[in-house]
Protein backbone atom coordinates (compact mmCIF):
# COMPACT_ATOMS: atom_id res chain seq x y z
CA UNK A 1 0.00 0.00 0.00
CA UNK A 2 2.84 2.38 0.78
CA UNK A 3 4.40 1.78 -2.62
CA UNK A 4 1.08 2.40 -4.35
CA UNK A 5 0.47 5.61 -2.42
CA UNK A 6 3.95 6.88 -3.27
CA UNK A 7 3.84 5.91 -6.96
CA UNK A 8 0.15 6.23 -7.92
CA UNK A 9 1.01 8.77 -10.64
CA UNK A 10 3.08 6.16 -12.47
CA UNK A 11 2.03 3.06 -14.35
CA UNK A 12 1.34 0.48 -11.64
CA UNK A 13 0.46 -3.09 -12.43
CA UNK A 14 0.19 -6.20 -10.34
CA UNK A 15 3.03 -7.74 -12.38
CA UNK A 16 5.31 -4.75 -11.77
CA UNK A 17 4.71 -4.77 -8.03
CA UNK A 18 5.07 -8.55 -7.78
CA UNK A 19 8.44 -8.26 -9.58
CA UNK A 20 9.58 -5.54 -7.16
CA UNK A 21 8.60 -7.71 -4.20
CA UNK A 22 10.03 -10.83 -5.81
CA UNK A 23 6.80 -12.80 -5.39
CA UNK A 24 4.33 -14.28 -7.85
CA UNK A 25 1.54 -12.23 -9.33
CA UNK A 26 -1.13 -14.65 -8.08
CA UNK A 27 0.27 -14.68 -4.54
CA UNK A 28 0.34 -10.88 -4.42
CA UNK A 29 -3.20 -10.67 -5.77
CA UNK A 30 -4.53 -13.09 -3.15
CA UNK A 31 -2.51 -11.54 -0.34
CA UNK A 32 -3.57 -8.00 -1.23
CA UNK A 33 -7.27 -8.93 -1.35
CA UNK A 34 -6.96 -10.82 1.94
CA UNK A 35 -5.32 -7.88 3.74
CA UNK A 36 -7.28 -4.96 2.27
CA UNK A 37 -10.62 -6.50 1.40
CA UNK A 38 -10.47 -5.19 -2.16
CA UNK A 39 -8.75 -6.18 -5.37
CA UNK A 40 -5.41 -4.58 -6.24
CA UNK A 41 -6.68 -2.69 -9.29
CA UNK A 42 -9.72 -1.39 -7.39
CA UNK A 43 -7.41 -0.10 -4.66
CA UNK A 44 -5.21 1.68 -7.20
CA UNK A 45 -8.18 3.24 -8.99
CA UNK A 46 -9.91 4.24 -5.76
CA UNK A 47 -6.75 5.92 -4.47
CA UNK A 48 -6.25 7.76 -7.75
CA UNK A 49 -9.86 8.95 -7.83
CA UNK A 50 -9.59 10.26 -4.25
CA UNK A 51 -6.54 12.29 -5.30
CA UNK A 52 -8.35 13.52 -8.41
CA UNK A 53 -11.32 14.63 -6.28
CA UNK A 54 -8.95 16.74 -4.17
CA UNK A 55 -7.47 18.33 -7.28
CA UNK A 56 -10.85 19.05 -8.85
CA UNK A 57 -12.29 20.51 -5.65
CA UNK A 58 -9.36 22.74 -4.76
CA UNK A 59 -7.89 24.01 -8.03
CA UNK A 60 -8.75 25.35 -11.46
CA UNK A 61 -6.90 22.48 -13.10
CA UNK A 62 -8.48 21.09 -16.25
CA UNK A 63 -10.06 17.65 -15.92
CA UNK A 64 -7.65 16.00 -18.39
CA UNK A 65 -4.72 17.52 -16.46
CA UNK A 66 -6.07 16.12 -13.18
CA UNK A 67 -6.43 12.72 -14.86
CA UNK A 68 -2.81 12.80 -16.03
CA UNK A 69 -1.54 13.95 -12.63
CA UNK A 70 -3.12 10.99 -10.87
CA UNK A 71 -1.82 8.42 -13.35
CA UNK A 72 -4.41 8.08 -16.11
CA UNK A 73 -3.10 8.39 -19.67
CA UNK A 74 -6.56 7.93 -21.14
CA UNK A 75 -9.27 10.49 -20.33
CA UNK A 76 -12.04 8.00 -21.15
CA UNK A 77 -10.68 5.52 -18.61
CA UNK A 78 -10.44 8.31 -16.05
CA UNK A 79 -14.03 9.44 -16.67
CA UNK A 80 -15.31 5.86 -16.43
CA UNK A 81 -13.42 5.15 -13.20
CA UNK A 82 -14.40 8.49 -11.69
CA UNK A 83 -18.07 7.77 -12.30
CA UNK A 84 -17.70 4.19 -11.04
CA UNK A 85 -16.22 5.33 -7.71
CA UNK A 86 -18.17 8.56 -7.15
CA UNK A 87 -21.43 8.09 -9.04
CA UNK A 88 -20.91 11.33 -10.97
CA UNK A 89 -18.69 12.55 -13.79
CA UNK A 90 -15.64 14.70 -12.99
CA UNK A 91 -17.38 17.84 -14.28
CA UNK A 92 -20.52 17.09 -12.25
CA UNK A 93 -18.34 16.57 -9.18
CA UNK A 94 -16.54 19.87 -9.72
CA UNK A 95 -19.85 21.73 -10.17
CA UNK A 96 -21.25 20.23 -6.95
CA UNK A 97 -18.08 21.19 -5.05
CA UNK A 98 -18.28 24.77 -6.32
CA UNK A 99 -21.92 25.02 -5.25
CA UNK A 100 -21.19 23.71 -1.75
CA UNK A 101 -18.49 26.31 -1.04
Amino acid sequence: QEYLQAHYTQDITLDLLADKLNISRSYLSTYFKEKTGIYFIDYVNSFRIQKAKQLLATSDIKIHEAAAQVGYQNINSFNRMFKKFTGVTPSEYRRSELVSE
